[in-house]
């Protein structure tokens, strides 16, 4: 997992450039869901159509190259529509992953009837909160693992990348969640952070409210730049995990060979 993640720091340190891309792709689309087909919208694809479900950083991450922007536009163009038909194909197991907050419910009823004392429903009610967090992230990974799998196989079939995430992360379960989780902890801890340093900045100064646009900005780009990393080691782990075709890279034999077609001199 910890090599893993490591591969996907180093990977998204060496295309930089894709971090603002991300940004701004967030930005854009998280601007036109402001609109009052934002809810509808967000439920069906996400907080940004072009950031989190679209295939050009996976496409760059898989390909082994560097970012250009032919590149990570063509991949972000190629599986856009596949994506959206993965969402649908995921609905029914979102559905199954958003009841497991209802088993609070039922354990709370069998244990302790239909009038528990106030801090059985007190407890009961964070563990419900947690059960429904935990349902997210679930599902989050397994999207992400059959994006994955749909660009390192160049799947059509949808639904075929989603039953292969789902295998891929009832084998590999601990190491799966635990590298997702990971991510998920350093963001909360950024959020942590980021809250009451923005909360500090609330005074009527251009000068102030300046700081906290920047602080604002250097936060999107932080969770862009979080969100790249998990990418990137999410499909190292697949790789090393399902021995995946790794990126093809030129190597120091064939130099040798092409440099033998070079005619003999006397």
């Amino acid at each position: 997992m910890m090599k893993s993640l490591q591969a996907g720091w180093q990977t998204v340190r060496a295309n930089k450039r894709m971090i603002a891309v991300f940004y701004l792709a967030n930005l854009f689309f998280g601007l036109m869901l402001m609109w009052p087909l934002r809810a509808m919208l967000k439920n069906f694809i996400g907080d940004s159509a072009m950031g989190e479900r679209l295939g050009g950083a996976l496409t760059v991450f898989a390909q082994g190259e560097k970012y250009t922007p032919s590149r990570f536009w063509g991949g972000a163009a190629q599986y856009f529509g596949r994506f959206c038909r993965l969402a649908l194909w995921s609905l029914p197991v979102l559905a199954l992953l958003f009841c497991l907050q209802y088993l609070e419910s039922g354990a709370q009823r069998l244990f302790f009837g239909k009038d528990p004392f106030q801090n059985i429903t007190y407890w009961g009610g964070w563990i419900k909160t947690g059960l429904r967090a935990l349902s997210f992230l679930l599902f989050g990974m397994i999207l992400d693992y059959a994006r994955i799998h749909a660009v390192l196989n160049d799947e059509n079939k949808m639904r075929a990348s989603l039953g292969a995430a789902l295998k891929f992360i009832s084998k590999n379960f601990l190491s799966a969640f635990g590298l997702a989780f990971l991510l998920l902890a350093v963001g909360a801890l950024a959020l942590v952070i980021y809250n009451p340093l923005a909360n500090s900045l609330a005074a009527p100064s251009g000068l102030v409210i300046l700081l906290l646009f920047l602080l604002q900005q250097f936060y999107m780009l932080f969770r862009a730049a979080l969100r790249l990393i998990l990418y990137a080691s999410q499909l190292h782990l697949y790789r090393a995990l399902e021995s995946a075709p790794a990126p093809a890279e030129t190597t120091a034999a064939e130099e040798v060979d092409m440099s033998g077609l070079t005619p003999a001199t006397e």
